[in-house]
């Protein structure tokens, strides 16, 4: 973090927002990212679990990108994956976080 970033009120903020389809999963995944568009400092998200799941939130390993599965049209009852890939990191100090474990 640079002298300017650390010195910043973080006052006015900027969002990134990517939606990839997964043809072979049939499914669609929303990335977001969000940093100070004063100087530059990403946000991280927290208490959220590390890695990519197709049925819940889930954020990357430096907790800078929030990845969640979306579905077009209204919410269908049940209408949750069955399939999906986790993955879990057992111990990771991101400049010393407090953080229950495996998430940011």
């Amino acid at each position: 973090m640079t002298a300017e970033q650390m010195a910043c009120s973080h006052e006015s903020f900027g969002a990134n927002v990517a939606v990839n389809r997964i043809e072979d999963k049939g499914a669609f995944m929303a990335d977001v990212q969000i940093g100070c568009t004063q100087c530059g400092l990403p946000f991280h998200f927290i208490g959220v679990p590390l890695g990519l799941s197709y049925a819940r939130p889930m954020a990357s390993v430096d907790c800078t990108e929030l990845r969640v599965p979306i579905g077009p049209g209204a919410v269908r009852p049940g209408a949750s994956g069955t399939m999906r890939f986790e993955t879990e990191v057992r111990s990771v100090d991101l400049l010393n976080a407090i953080a229950p474990e495996g998430t940011c």
